[in-house]
């Protein structure tokens, strides 16, 4: 299984409201999470390279056994650690009522 390139991602992006805000980083997650649960498919005997930082020395490692164990553990704890984003993209609303539900508690916007 061959690690596709990474893509780097742009140095800014300009955000002009907060929908746009939402909307990339919703977009975010949910790439990287896809992009983690296709490697915890990686199956047995694919290699990674491993960079010591401090030496700067690559080695590659053969995923079997324990080694396949810890990596797939070690993307499981990627994905804990994103878990999920603790706001969700609220919908355009194609009228002028708007529902909030939260807590059980149901606002109506005022009609006229």
């Amino acid at each position: 299984m061959e690690t596709p390139p990474i893509q780097e991602p742009p140095e800014f992006i300009e955000v002009t409201d907060l929908g746009q805000f939402i909307e990339f980083t919703t977009d975010w997650h949910a790439k990287k999470v896809a992009e983690l649960e296709h490697i915890l498919l990686v199956p047995a005997g694919n290699s990674v390279e491993v960079t010591d930082k401090a030496t700067d020395t690559t080695t590659e490692v053969i995923l079997e056994g324990d080694k396949l164990v810890g990596f797939k553990a070690g993307i499981e704890l990627a994905l804990a650690y994103l878990g999920s984003l603790p706001f969700t993209e609220i919908p355009e609303v194609l009228d002028d009522e708007l529902v909030i539900k939260e807590e059980g508690v149901i606002n109506e916007s005022p009609q006229e």
